[in-house]
């Protein structure tokens, strides 16, 4: 197992005093998993309270998801395997009544194995297994029309019936990707790697073969299959070095120098055959900080090409790597970001619902995947042997991923829970909070506080799963709410979820606090100039660097007006010399009580809000709606633009 280590913080804009390296994390063998991990979260602690803050919000929920590949191969041709992964109804499944998980993203695997020769070569095959040997569909380079008799169609039925039986169940987002090119295209032949795990394999000359090879499947799959692909992703963990020759799957290595030629040729690829709004995404690394290198590694001209953010999970099984980093660079970029890929040997579900928890309170994806639904050596939700296609027990981990996946849904706007073991959503139509909470503690009770809300009155339904005693989803009426908090008592070791009705929201509340402010069009923090902490001191923008200069103390002054304190200066966000006039400059001042360091807010897009000046009537403005660091804020007349929208985020 390899030691990973964060580097220094070294931004062009320094952060606050105290910053330095991060803790370096290790990588726990998978052997003892849930022991270990369970072990290493914080000692119990006494009951507690948590208190949602509507106000900060991290987008609009897209997707749960799981991979085909392997398990669509082996049991795509079973109808009632999709009814409980994609449908939400309760299914009869191998005996038992099963509620369907509603997953709704799907990511197909284009395959990289086939027979026949191509220049008197043939695929050399040495360690994948017969399951795990995915075909392609283009056989040859004769022709690159996918009509010609270069291209088999007719090959990876079941995987294809999964597809379309997922989206026949409602399933609405799906990714093509690809774990190597087609063996042809490599340059020993073989889909397990390269001769070494650190090479690539694709041959220089094929890289826009390659391009050609999923833009064509994604074409035919709209025109033929119906079957449009949201993302195409040319990656699976490139950088990782276990891809080589006697491999027991498909891989293929992609330096970080390599992908921007094999993402260039793809976007064209697409766009030749009229996808121009099929979004590609990378780099969908096997760790957070791979991913965040890799982005990184990227030109201006790359980024602008990739519209989604990939990263799977497997560092410190989804609790380890610059995980807000990652999310600041995707957010700073405005891509979106998927926990692509996760997945664990611990069958209780618990280290998932931890990882869950996890992910949405520091990296804030809008799409969550479990890599395979059913799988084999307890990895499944539902345990299978893929190699004989066999199907065993439902494990709890299946009732766990309910608990998430059946209740937090696509467009439902994922808020901050208030506790680090919750995750809560909210649906402004349906007016209904959902919070889920894992307790890896002993037991304790549990008290919500919906202060933050207009109004919440209920009623609370349940539903419980605890792997320990056999206790699985179970669903039952909640305790009552009273004078806006309710209290559940959790056992040790189990996973609740709250569905609270009739909750409504004041729009224009804010709760006092700390925040980053994080303008909508730059995703970039309202920033104190050269951390400055004098009266004068102008404010800016700049990358989030989690400075004291990038905080913000919000107060509720009454009368849904706010005063806004700099937490390094200690001083106002002020409207210079209290002018009324469109381009009057912004900085900090010592408070004085006038109006000119007074703000109101109106929502804007959700999540953002406009900060206008109580003096003024004028609106917090980034000058000329520049995207750059450094870039001045000012006020001027309210016009819609993101430039002027900002968003209270935990920092």
């Amino acid at each position: 197992m390899n030691m990973k280590y964060h580097q220094p913080l070294n931004p062009s804009h320094p952060p606050g005093a105290g910053q330095g390296p991060r803790a370096g994390k290790c990588i726990l063998p998978a052997l003892g998993l849930a022991a270990a991990w369970l072990a290493a979260l914080p000692a119990a602690h006494a009951d507690y309270t948590a208190t949602p803050v509507p106000t900060v919000t991290w987008g609009a929920w897209d997707a749960w998801g799981t991979s085909l590949a392997w398990m669509g191969k082996a049991f795509g041709n079973q109808p009632d395997v999709a009814d409980v992964l994609f449908g939400t109804n309760a299914t009869t499944f191998n005996g038992t009544s099963l509620p369907g998980l509603g997953l709704n993203f799907v990511r197909y695997n284009a395959g990289a194995c086939g027979a026949g020769s191509v220049n008197g070569r043939s695929m050399v095959i040495l360690g994948i297994p017969a399951s795990k040997q995915l075909p392609g569909y283009w056989l040859n380079p004769t022709s690159t029309n996918p009509g010609s008799a270069s291209w088999d169609w007719s090959v990876d039925a079941n995987q294809r019936a999964m597809l379309l039986n997922a989206q026949a169940l409602g399933a609405n987002r799906f990714e093509l990707f690809a774990n190597s090119p087609m063996w042809w295209m490599l340059d020993n032949f073989d889909p397990a790697g390269a001769n070494s795990g650190t090479s690539d394999n694709l041959n220089p000359a094929d890289t826009d073969d390659f391009a050609i090879e999923l833009a064509s499947i994604a074409a035919y799959a709209k025109t033929n299959w119906g079957v449009t692909f949201t993302t195409v992703e040319a990656f699976n963990e490139p950088v990782s070095s276990y891809w080589s020759t006697n491999g027991d799957q498909e891989g293929c290595h992609f330096a970080n120098g390599t992908q921007p030629g094999v993402i260039g040729d793809l976007r064209t690829e697409l766009n030749n055959r009229g996808l121009s709004s099929v979004v590609i995404s990378a780099p969908d690394d096997n760790q957070v900080d791979q991913a965040l290198s890799s982005w990184d590694s990227y030109d201006a001209t790359t980024q602008s090409q990739v519209g989604q953010i990939n990263t799977h999970g497997y560092e410190d099984y989804g609790t380890g790597g610059n995980q807000a980093g990652l999310y600041n660079a995707a957010h700073a970029a405005g891509k979106t970001l998927y926990a692509s890929e996760y997945g664990d040997n611990d069958t209780s579900g618990l280290t998932m619902a931890g990882v869950i928890s996890y992910n949405f309170n520091v990296m804030h994806p809008t799409g969550w995947t479990y890599w395979q639904a059913l799988d084999t050596a307890n990895w499944g939700m539902i345990a299978a042997t893929i190699s004989n296609g066999s199907i065993g027990a439902v494990e709890p981990k299946y009732y766990v991923m309910a608990q998430y996946s059946r209740h937090i849904r696509p467009g439902m706007t994922v808020i901050d829970s208030g506790d680090s073991n919750s995750v809560a959503a909210y649906d402004p139509v349906a007016q209904k909070l959902v919070i889920v909470t894992a307790n890896h503690d002993s037991p304790q009770m549990i008290t919500y506080n919906l202060a933050n809300y207009a109004t919440a009155g209920g009623p609370i339904t349940t539903w419980t799963t605890t792997p320990a005693t056999g206790t699985y989803y179970v669903s039952s009426t909640g305790p009552s709410l009273t004078g806006g908090t309710f209290s559940a008592q959790f056992a040790a070791n189990s996973v609740e979820t709250f569905e609270i009705q009739n909750v409504s929201t004041n729009a224009n509340a804010i709760a006092n606090g700390t925040y980053k402010l994080i303008n909508l069009n730059s995703g970039l923090a309202l920033d104190v100039f050269g951390q400055g902490t004098t009266n004068g001191s102008r404010v800016d923008q700049w990358t989030y660097n989690s400075g004291k200069n990038q905080q913000w103390t919000v107060t509720s002054l009454g009368g849904g007006e706010y005063s806004i304190e700099g937490v390094q200066s200690g001083r106002l966000l002020d409207v210079v010399g209290a002018g009324t006039t469109n381009g009057t400059e912004v900085d900090v001042w010592a408070s004085n009580g006038h109006n000119n360091q007074k703000w109101t807010l109106t929502p804007a897009t959700a999540g953002y809000y406009y900060l206008n000046s109580v003096n003024s009537g004028r609106v917090l403005d980034v000058v000329g709606g520049a995207t750059t660091n450094g870039a001045w804020v000012d006020q001027w007349s309210n016009n819609g633009g993101k430039n002027q929208q900002w968003g209270f985020q935990t920092p």
